[in-house]
This record gives C-alpha cells, sequence and structure tokens, in this order.
C-alpha cells in the first residue's frame, strides 16, 4: 500500500536528525546526509505539488460559490419582478431554482473550509521540512569542516536561493489565504 503524502511528511519530521549525525561521527559516509537531504527535497516538492491542487480546488470551489450566490440574489430580485406581474409561474421557477442553489452552498463552504485546513497543514509541514532540511545541511557542513572536506561552493548558494524560493512560496500562500478569508467575510456580510 502507497503511504500517503501526510504520513511521510510526518516520517521525515520525525527522523532523528541527531541519530545521522552519530553515524557520521561514526565514520558513516556523508552521502547518508546527502540521501537524507535528497528525499527531503523530493517529500518537499510533492507537498508544493499537494498544495497547488488544494489550492486550485479552493479557487474552483470559491469562484463556484461567488457564481451560485450572485445567481441566488438574481433569482430573489426575478421572483420579486414576476410576483409583480402576477407572473407566479416564473416566480416559482425562480424560486426552485433558488432552493436548488441553496441546497449546494453548504457543501461549497465546507469544501473551502477543508481546503483552508489542508492548505494550513501543507503549509505548516512544508515550513517544518525546510527546517529540517538546513538542520540536515548545517550537520552536512560541520561534518566536512571537521573531517578536511571543502562544501562545494555552490551548495550555500543553492541553499541560500532555495530558502528565498520556499520562503517566497510560504508568502505566497499566506497571501491567498488571507485573501479568501476576506473575500469570505466580505460576502458574508
Amino acid at each position: 500500500m502507497k503511504q500517503s503524502l501526510v504520513e511521510r511528511i510526518g516520517q521525515l519530521i520525525r527522523a532523528n536528525t541527531h541519530a545521522l549525525v552519530n553515524a557520521l561521527d561514526d565514520g558513516a559516509p556523508d552521502l547518508l546526509v546527502e540521501q537524507a537531504l535528497r528525499n527531503v527535497d523530493a517529500t518537499i516538492e510533492e507537498a508544493r505539488h499537494a498544495l497547488g491542487q488544494v489550492l486550485s480546488k479552493q479557487h474552483h470551489a470559491t469562484q463556484q460559490l461567488a457564481q451560485l450566490t450572485s445567481e441566488r440574489e438574481l433569482l430573489a430580485a426575478q421572483a420579486e419582478q414576476a410576483v409583480r406581474a402576477s407572473r407566479d409561474d416564473l416566480a416559482i421557477l425562480a424560486i426552485e431554482r433558488q432552493i436548488d442553489i441553496e441546497a449546494q452552498l453548504p457543501q461549497l463552504q465546507a469544501t473551502i473550509a477543508d481546503c483552508l485546513a489542508n492548505e494550513a497543514e501543507y503549509n505548516r509541514h512544508i515550513a517544518a521540512l525546510q527546517n529540517q532540511r538546513q538542520e540536515l545541511q548545517a550537520e552536512l557542513a560541520r561534518f566536512r569542516q571537521q573531517h578536511g572536506q571543502p562544501l562545494p561552493a555552490t551548495s550555500v548558494d543553492e541553499l541560500s536561493l532555495a530558502l528565498a524560493e520556499l520562503r517566497q512560496s510560504s508568502k505566497a500562500n499566506q497571501i491567498n489565504e488571507r485573501l479568501v478569508q476576506l473575500k469570505t467575510s466580505v460576502k458574508d456580510d
């Protein structure tokens, strides 16, 4: 059975960095830490992909909610006009469609709330993985310095660029989350 992404993230976060460091101190090759870094990087990439899917689903549900809410309001006005024009048949059609729309709204709101919760969870996991990656990178650098192995010149630069990219991605996700919450609260008013 394939392990879920959240389970793998949890396992990586719980991975004992100190055990890796001890293995390095006991003479184990630094390839162990490099492999752990690759695993963390791959999991971060998967988490970003999953987060993107959640954000897409959230965006679609938010758009659909806005569209149905607007349609419901338009139907209310049309039903009122139909009653004023003594066209109960048209008013009934508008009211019937309003009821159908109102039945869909709770599901869309639940989907959006679920997406917001999943987005927050993925952001927490990504941040934890980024922290773990930093710890592993620092331990690898320490090991290499202690054993006279120079760090590749690009490793620090690559790490800095990756961290900047991850921070920017995390910030973009936070901005998007707040925007959705603001839109939701504005629509509720």
